[in-house]
Parts: C-alpha cells; structure tokens; sequence
C-alpha cells in the first residue's frame, strides 16, 4: 500500500488549488485504489470539510509558521522536546518521513510572483534527507528574479525525481536556463483539466438558484481581488476597466453576467467576494449580474462556468475551468502561466484573436470594447479549435499519473 504526502497546498479557499488537489487524489487512486494519502495545507480544518469524498488525511501546514520554523530546530536536538512545543509539528514531520513519495503541488508557487518558495521547500527537504522520493507535479517555474532564488529551487529540484511542467515555456526555462537534465522533467498539463463536472441535474439546480435564464446568452467572469498586488497594477484603473467590461456585456452584447470569485482567502487582498460585491454594487444590483455568492467547491464552480458562453478570467484556473469544458475562453495574466497554458492551446490564434491580455495593457489602454466584441463574434472559432485540442490537454494531464505510477514500479 504506497503512502503519498501532498504538500505546496494553500488551501481550498482558493479553489484553483482544490482542483489541483482533488484532480491529484483522484490521480493517485487511479494508480492504487488503496493508496494512503496525507495533504498538508494551510487552511486543514476548512479544506477538510471540502475534502470528505477525497478519502485523505488533512494536516495543518506547520512547516511556514515562525513557531513551526523555531520547533524544526529544536528537533534537530531534542525530538522530544520539540513533541512538547508542537505535536503537530511533529505529526506533519512524521508523515513527511513515513511517506513513500512526496509531491509538491501549487501550480505556480515556486516562482519570484509570491515571495515565500522558500517555505514551501521545507518538506521536501526534509522528504529528501529521510530519503524519501520527491515530485514536482503540474508546475508553471520561474522564471525567477534572481540567481539566488533559482538555486534555492534547484538544490531541491536536482534531487527530486520527478518534474512535471504545465506549459512548454516552463518546460524550456526548467532545461534551457536552469539545465536540470531533461530526462527528469515533463511536458504535461494542468491536472485541473480532468476536473469532474458535477452531474448535469445539480448543475441545473445551480444555475435555477442563481436565476441564470438558459434562453440568453451567459458570460462567465473571474475578476481577481489579489491581481492589484501581484501584478503592481493600479486598483482604481483595474475597478474602472471592469466596470466597462460588465457595461458593454449588458448593455451592447445584451448578455447576462455571472460573477465567479474563485479565490476566497483569509486575507482581504484576496478575496475575490470584494471587488466582485462592488461591481455588483457599483451596478445597483442589477438582475442581469448573477454573482455567486455560496460556499461551492471547485467542481461545483466548473459546473456553473460550463453554462458560459463565453469566459473572462483573472483567476488561472477559474479559466482552467472553462477551457476544460470547451467554452471559449479569454485569459487576463500577470506571469508565465497564463502565457504558457494558452499558446499551447491555441499557437498563433492566441494573439491573433486576443485570448491572453495582460493585466498591464488592459488597465493602461486596450480597448475592451473592441476586444470583448471580437472575442464575442469569434466565439465559434474558438470552440473549434477547443475540441480539437482538448482530447489532448486531458491525456496531458493524466499522463502525470503515468510518470507517477512508474516510479512505483
């Protein structure tokens, strides 16, 4: 029975990371129905509750507290003592150590865009010196902003065994510019394109709840609370383009709007809920703005991004969301992710149609006028391509599974 720890797991109440996570479960049970799973997250006694058809243990993420740095060194000395200081220090420490593999998930956290890689190093370093088996699943890497940074990832990487990348410029940037052997790192895809959709009746109740009215047209939107800070952009001029956006949806394509706050973190600079409660504000309430207001997971999410007719988003996998359900799909990006996932969906029709804006020029001059109506009439086209090349990304992101299930053999 192989024992599995995933760790790099901010949490369910960014539900881009629940359907990294659910997406990784349900890969490894592919591979052993019988498999242990341990997930180490930030927010354990939330993601727990979220989590009940995972069949995984949930531990609370010590290792990037000050008081679960302080208790690492004390085990060092004393692992009794450091029992004394934090049992569940100790017990995230002993599933690190008691695991066959561990697997570093996130999508995009190893990268210089959030500041704190380092921390999430931590139980792969100490997987790596109980000499445990460590991987990389599904990442976007880099690029980062210093040497010192890159090698921070590297002294962990070279020792891994496993590096799976979401994207072929990560793929390029892991083996070009970082030179880790290309026999060790992997060209997949997001496991999040393999996400479950809910069944078709609950979706129907979902979208009934809401007041979505099947008989108009519906445009998805994941407008990002955290991007401002991410990104630098100007939280004023970004409110302002949004506001346009959701005026000529309503009013010159005569859709409906549904507002989708796929991150819902703690932490107010990153709750999606705000700035989406104030464009429903800004609009005086109005009916045709169905925001979504409950406490859904991520496949209840995709369900109700799925009606869409079109999708805008500044959320990653909020646009992972739509993309897997073959709707046509803009992406407004602030890294190499957004990039990545969708030149190699689309190649050259990417920047011909428009598909990925960046937060910078949206905010300081694109026309969204012009741009939202010619994702509008061009959404057949995007479809096309869509179906054609989604059989594809979804053999990309099983193959994870695949590279993870040899290194059992």
């Amino acid at each position: 029975m192989p024992k599995f720890v995933i760790s790099g797991v901010s949490g369910f109440r960014n539900r881009g990371v629940n359907a990294l996570v659910a997406t990784t479960v349900e890969g490894i049970k592919t591979i052993d129905p019988a498999a242990k799973i341990t997930i180490i997250s930030d927010t354990s006694d939330y993601d727990v509750l979220h989590g009940k058809k995972l069949t995984a243990r949930f531990l609370q993420d010590v290792f990037r507290t000050r008081r679960g740095k302080l208790v690492r060194k004390v085990s060092l000395v004393s692992k009794k003592l450091a029992n004394r200081l934090s049992s569940s220090f100790i017990e995230a420490m002993d599933a690190v150590e008691d695991t066959d593999i561990v697997i570093a998930s996130g999508g995009d956290i190893f990268s210089s865009d959030y500041g704190d890689q380092k921390d999430f190093l931590i139980p792969l370093k100490i997987a790596q010196k109980a000499g445990k088996k460590v991987v990389f699943m599904g990442h976007s890497i880099g690029p980062f902003k210093t040497r010192q940074e890159a090698d921070m990832w590297l002294e962990v990487a070279n020792k891994s065994v496993l590096i799976t990348v979401r994207e072929s410029l990560s793929y390029q940037y892991v083996c070009q510019q970082l030179g880790v052997p290309e026999n060790k790192v992997f060209l997949t895809a997001d496991s999040a394109f393999v996400l479950a959709l809910p069944e078709q009746a609950q979706i129907g109740r979902l979208a009934s709840f809401y007041g979505i009215d099947s008989g108009k047209p519906l445009v998805a939107l994941s407008v990002s609370q955290g991007i401002i800070k991410f990104s630098g952009a100007d939280a004023a001029s970004h409110f302002e383009v949004w506001k346009k956006i959701i005026s000529t949806l309503l009013n010159d394509l005569g859709a409906q709007v549904l507002l989708v706050p796929h991150v819902q973190e703690r932490a107010a600079f990153n709750d999606d809920r705000i700035i989406q409660s104030a464009l429903v504000k800004e609009f005086d309430y109005d009916d045709r703005i169905k925001l979504v207001s409950g406490d859904h997971n991520a496949s209840e999410l995709k369900g109700l991004i799925s009606l869409a007719d079109l999708v805008i988003a500044e959320r990653m996998h909020a646009g992972i969301a739509g993309l897997s359900s073959g709707v046509p799909t803009a992406l407004i990006g602030y890294s190499v992710k957004a990039r990545g996932v969708i030149h190699d969906i689309f190649g050259e029709m990417a920047e011909e149609l428009e598909l990925l804006v960046s937060v910078q020029d949206l905010v300081n001059g694109t026309s969204t006028e012009k741009w939202l109506k010619g994702l509008w009439s061009n959404r057949a086209k995007i479809a096309f391509r869509l179906s054609a090349e989604l059989p594809k990304f979804r053999s990309l992101a099983r193959k994870n599974f695949e590279l993870l299930g040899a290194l059992l053999k």
